[in-house]
């Protein structure tokens, strides 16, 4: 059986967010979703591990009362929150369509 890796709220953060959907609720439950303030390039949602991980696979959600979903990302990671490295497969980011 897979392990489900559940994340405490205070573990995420995002580079903006459009009241009242804020990072908390980027965590996949019932019918909330974060939602960034702007539609660029630029936005991300962070989650602080706070440990060493191996994570094996990412779900996306879009939102269930509105017309609005991440279509493309990008995953990067670190261990300090400071200095980020993206993924990358044979040497190429790897851009996830969703």
């Amino acid at each position: 059986m897979d392990k489900l890796l559940l994340v405490a709220n205070t573990s995420f953060s995002a580079s903006t967010f459009r009241y009242p959907l804020t990072p908390q609720d980027g965590i996949l439950r019932g019918n909330k979703s974060w939602c960034a303030e702007f539609d660029d390039d630029m936005q991300y949602l962070e989650i602080d591990l706070k440990r060493n991980s191996h994570v094996t696979e990412i779900i996306t959600q879009g939102a269930a009362d509105k017309d609005a979903w991440v279509e493309t990302y990008t995953v990067s990671y670190g261990h300090s929150g400071d200095i980020w490295k993206q993924y990358t497969e044979n040497g190429s980011l790897k851009v996830k369509n969703t």
